[in-house]
């Protein structure tokens, strides 16, 4: 999959919901999803440039396995920036977190899986409830 220069918003529920792939998402601007602006299970992807805000839940969620990079995206005013979960390897760079209840939330949803992965560099935190919560084993 490859996302390029789109705008999507106003969805229902996730704006983007990818299972068992791989691509790029870069330059979007994903707003107002009911749910989370990208949902991701046992993929691989390159999230680049991107801004995402305004969604009910999630900017990006990157779970049971899959490998997320987000380099140089704006999480703005969403209820999670990102949420990594059941062993899932996150790699943050560079990304802009501004106005979220909280900038990255790691937990375990499913008991066969272990705790998330996450690196974090270089990215800037302003105005976020919570910088980084470790929820453990977490139940939506």
């Amino acid at each position: 999959l490859v996302l390029h220069a789109s705008t999507i918003q106003n969805a229902a529920s996730d704006c983007i919901d990818s299972d068992f792939s791989f691509g790029i998402i870069e330059r979007n601007h994903i707003r107002q999803c009911g749910g989370d602006a990208i949902d991701m299970n046992h993929s691989f992807f390159n999230i680049n440039f991107n801004i995402l805000n305004e969604n009910n839940d999630k900017g990006l969620s990157c779970g049971e396995k899959s490998v997320c990079k987000a380099q140089s995206n704006l999480f703005n005013a969403n209820a999670t920036a990102i949420a990594a979960k059941d062993s899932a390897y996150l790699i943050s760079t560079r990304n802009r977190y501004v106005d979220n209840e909280i900038g990255i939330a790691s937990f375990v949803k499913k008991p066969w899986y272990t705790s998330p992965h996450i690196r974090d560099t270089n990215s800037v935190y302003r105005g976020n409830g919570v910088k980084r919560a470790s929820l453990g084993f977490f139940q939506y």
